[in-house]
């Protein structure tokens, strides 16, 4: 009896096992390429996934299931969201994006009216004409790495409530990114000034630091950039601190080409920016314990 018992048990569990396998497991519906290397999966959730490796193709292959998508996974590899690739998914409402994406291109996720949010990693340089345009996003976040965002690409039927950018150098805004102005905008610790002064002062009511990000320099820096105001020759002071590497910006976030960059003496390096106009510029240096920015003003 107890036998029979403990193989029915066994049984039941085997069953239970099986069963749970068969309801948690999704079936793929659709799948094809979207890139010279580049696969895309679509499962009876609606979830469409894309892994390998480069761009992505341009369009949208998965089309005749638009209208249903939900979810959407780019895995690591992927360098670059297509032109057009997810315009008017109308049931979408979840994208991670993974860390090797460098573009999003014009009118990625136009019209993406269920897309509340948005968080777009470090990886990414450029985001594209219209990228977001017509979305109804409550957060975005980007990463560090962004330069340029691009003509409308936050533009009509924003609702952001909070817009965080961890970018040390306030990205170049083309025209009309945004369409109105919203609340709030979190930026890096010791950039308030710069993004103040920047377009982006223009299109948020509210910008404020947040100086827990582990990117930053102390508190207590080690470095000096002098003098300021200044006429040409700029001076930093690395104390005990090694310096990686040195860059100008303009207030747009625009990179300025040095002319020089020496050693002068121990824990000092010279630049020449007598070549510069006068105006406002943000010194960006990279240190091996992390990087700060500095403004000055170039007379």
């Amino acid at each position: 009896m107890k036998k029979t018992f403990k193989i029915l048990t066994m049984t039941f569990c085997f069953c239970m096992v099986a069963f749970t396998v068969k309801t948690t497991a999704q079936t793929i519906i659709d799948q094809g390429t979207c890139g010279s290397d580049l696969t895309w999966i679509l499962t009876d959730d609606y979830t469409l996934t894309i892994s390998g490796s480069g761009e992505m193709n341009e369009g949208t292959p998965w089309l005749p299931h638009r209208d249903k998508i939900k979810t959407l996974i780019i895995n690591d590899g992927v360098t670059s969201i297509g032109q057009e690739s997810f315009v008017a998914h109308s049931q979408l409402n979840s994208v991670n994006i993974g860390n090797a994406v460098t573009m999003i291109s014009s009118f990625a996720f136009t019209g993406c009216r269920k897309l509340t949010s948005i968080k777009i990693p470090n990886s990414v340089i450029t985001i594209g004409t219209c990228a977001f345009f017509d979305c109804r996003l409550l957060t975005v976040n980007i990463g560090n790495s962004v330069k340029e965002i691009k003509y409308e690409a936050f533009a009509y039927g924003e609702i952001i409530d909070t817009f965080s950018c961890k970018a040390n150098i306030p990205p170049t805004l083309y025209q009309n990114v945004f369409s109105t102005t919203h609340r709030l905008l979190i930026v890096p610790c010791g950039t308030l000034s710069a993004y103040q002064e920047s377009d982006w002062g223009n299109y948020f009511s509210n910008i404020i630091e947040d100086c827990n990000s582990v990117n930053e320099m102390p508190r207590n820096k080690k470095i000096d950039v002098y003098p300021n105001p200044n006429t040409g020759e700029l001076q930093i002071t690395n104390y005990e601190l090694r310096v990686k590497n040195i860059e100008v910006f303009d207030i747009n976030g625009k990179k300025q080409k040095t002319e020089s960059r020496k050693q002068k003496a121990e824990g000092e390096i010279v630049i020449d920016i007598s070549h510069l106009p006068a105006g406002i510029y943000f010194v960006k240096v990279l240190t091996e314990q992390g990087e700060i920015v500095e403004k000055i003003v170039k007379q």
